[in-house]
């Protein structure tokens, strides 16, 4: 672990530590992970998450490159809203979130605005709220943020909606 990278996990922990404290905070939280296959993305950021009160440390994870169609993902939404009821934050992992939908490149990330943007998931003709969740997106194909922002399916797939931005018009890393 080099020292950027500690400060990296310290920020990310700073953001959860404040997001569970403020009642204000009501839609989920996102963060992307990326680096090589095996490199302790999703390792770390459940052993921030476990120091952390208040935060479930029940394991939502979805694996999107075995999913094969929206419904499979929209599954667990339900469950992500019943985890929060619980009184604690749920933490959902979406592994390989940057894995092709429909043979189309970064094709999942459309599926996951509104959760991000809106905190709500649509069911059976009604829009649900999630409450409070942290959602954790760990890529599969790019080993790092660069490399994902800076691919050809990027835009063409929702990517700058997905990735928010700074006021100054940078991604937020």
């Amino acid at each position: 672990i080099d020292k950027s990278e500690i400060e990296s996990y310290q920020s990310i922990r700073n953001i959860i530590d404040e997001y569970v404290q403020n009642k204000n905070f009501i839609k989920p939280v996102s963060f992307a992970v990326f680096g090589p296959p095996g490199s302790g993305k999703s390792f770390g950021l459940k052993e921030i998450i476990s120091q952390i009160p208040n935060v479930s440390k029940t394991d939502l994870t979805c694996n999107l490159s075995q999913y094969s169609n929206y419904s499979e993902l929209t599954n667990i939404f339900p469950r992500i809203r019943d985890a929060g009821l619980t009184g604690n934050i749920p933490v959902v992992f979406f592994d390989e979130f940057d894995s092709n939908y429909e043979n189309t490149p970064l094709g999942w990330l459309k599926f996951f605005l509104t959760p991000m943007q809106d905190g709500n998931f649509f069911s059976h003709e009604h829009y649900h709220p999630f409450g409070k969740v942290i959602f954790i997106f760990a890529g599969g194909k790019f080993e790092s943020f660069e490399q994902f922002i800076n691919s050809q399916s990027y835009s063409e797939q929702k990517g700058p909606d997905f990735v928010p931005l700074y006021g100054d018009g940078k991604a937020a890393e």
